[in-house]
């Protein structure tokens, strides 16, 4: 994102988060501001950066815009968010003027979504289940934000921008269940379960977490704000099954895209790994993780990006 914006993001979540941090161990809303970009992994390619801001409460999880979305009835009272989200992609080198026929396409995406997130905590299981719309293309902006960036900083000029994809739609549904596996006061491990469908991603995963620290589960209420200041590292590590992927094969109703990777192309199975820092206080929660995955395609390279996380609670 442009720095201007990322800036006023930030200072929004701050004052809420301020204002309230004295106002108990409850919540019942939430503002967040996320941040990734490989530049924290010291490449610049593939998914390279993205930006997203979230708003979500107890309120909007009685409204009638639940209805669509999957939860556990078992929760008297799930967490509706609603979010916005840029994602930018680009092929492994951006210093070339002509089409990498065997790279990945440059690509941008932005789009509206609802996020529901729902609890069983006596059985220690999680829900969150997703749907969102947006387009695919230029509107997006991803190409005039890399380049303000890369002047910014005085890196080299992005070339290539002029083939990203074209214009198309893109709608999702998924949802992620997770089931606690073992929990002591200072240890939580938990395994799960993710698909997704739609002209954006087809895919499905399992994955693994474990989380060390003196922290509230995962499977709490995280409205439940701590008292006292906690510090929690995870790590975590997925397989995912992939049928479709729009950023390189193209969405799925524009059929005049400068540059497409082919069905064959795409490697099928990803393994992927990751870790992360978490603190929490009071109105405040301040993350970083990085996730760094297999090769999407056939002759990629393994990548990783870093994401930074501000959350504040009122």
């Amino acid at each position: 994102m442009r720095f201007p914006f990322l800036s006023i993001a930030v200072f929004q979540t701050l004052v809420v988060a301020a204002q309230e941090s004295n106002a108990g161990i409850s919540a019942s809303q939430m503002t967040s501001f996320t941040y990734a970009n490989d530049f924290f992994t010291a490449t610049d390619r593939y998914f390279t950066q993205g930006a997203g801001l979230r708003y979500g409460s107890i309120a909007l999880g009685r409204s009638f815009f639940m209805a669509p979305l999957l939860r556990l009835h078992s929760d008297p009272a799930p967490w509706l968010t609603v979010l916005a989200q840029q994602d930018c992609y680009t092929p492994a080198s951006i210093r070339t003027e002509t089409i990498r026929t065997f790279d990945r396409p440059f690509a941008a995406a932005i789009y509206l979504g609802l996020e529901a997130t729902s609890l069983d905590r006596d059985n220690g299981v999680k829900l969150v289940s997703t749907l969102f719309a947006g387009v695919i293309g230029p509107c997006a902006s991803c190409a005039e934000e890399q380049q303000w960036i890369h002047h910014g900083l005085g890196n080299i000029e992005p070339l290539g921008w002029q083939y990203q994809l074209h214009s198309d739609v893109l709608l999702n549904y998924g949802a992620t269940l997770e089931k606690r596996l073992f929990s002591s006061g200072w240890t939580e491990g938990r395994g799960g379960v993710q698909a997704q469908v739609g002209s954006y991603r087809n895919d499905a995963s399992a994955s693994f977490t474990l989380e060390l620290g003196k922290a509230v589960s995962a499977f709490i209420p995280a409205s439940k704000r701590p008292t006292k200041p906690q510090f929690r590292t995870f790590g975590n590590a997925a397989l995912t099954v992939v049928g479709y992927d729009a950023p390189m094969q193209g969405g799925l109703f524009q059929r005049n895209n400068p540059h497409v990777l082919e069905a064959g192309q795409i490697e099928r199975v990803v393994a992927g790994y990751g870790w992360g820092a978490r603190f929490n206080y009071k109105a405040i929660d301040l993350e970083y993780r990085e996730w760094y995955i297999g090769r999407t395609f056939e002759g990629g390279l393994r990548h990783g990006w870093g994401t930074v996380v501000l959350r504040g609670w009122f």
